[in-house]
């Protein structure tokens, strides 16, 4: 990643901290990659199911590996503290609540295979457009337009 790139990811998650001067305690780079820390949100296990499913769809093999050290005496014994668990969950309970309402309200409430073809029509439409306004054009002006 670039400087920029790791700065902004770095830089996402400082509203989780008192003092953004401190050291980011989720997000860490090394050797110009970005790795996220999530042994916070495993300690508990209401959001360590809900991890481990999301990156169930990523990863099968990051799962099976979170999920056996999840299993290890020594994980279990760890604990989160009480003040920065309820921190934590008043800081980001406006942003999360908000997206899981929207989110359950698409895959309830919603059609995928209606929002499906609407996006198809929409691709085909944008797609025949371009097409044509390409086709318009001569020469060098079709290399530009291209």
């Amino acid at each position: 990643m670039k400087p920029l790139a790791i700065s902004l990811v770095s830089n996402l998650t400082n509203f989780l901290k008192k003092d953004v001067s401190l050291n980011n305690f989720f997000i860490y780079s090394a050797g110009g990659r970005v790795f996220a820390d999530f042994t916070g949100p495993l300690l508990l296990k209401p959001a360590r199911h809900m991890l481990l499913k999301v990156f169930k769809n990523m990863d099968e093999l990051l799962v099976s590996a979170l999920a056996e050290a999840v299993k290890n005496e020594e994980f279990i014994k760890l604990s989160l503290p009480k003040k920065r668990l309820f921190r934590i969950l008043r800081k980001t309970a406006p942003i999360i609540i908000p997206t899981l309402i929207k989110v359950q309200s698409n895959l309830y409430f919603k059609n995928p295979n209606r929002a499906k073809a609407n996006a198809d029509s929409l691709i085909k439409k944008i797609a025949g457009e371009n097409e044509a306004y390409i086709l318009k054009a001569i020469g060098a002006e079709r290399i530009q337009t291209v």
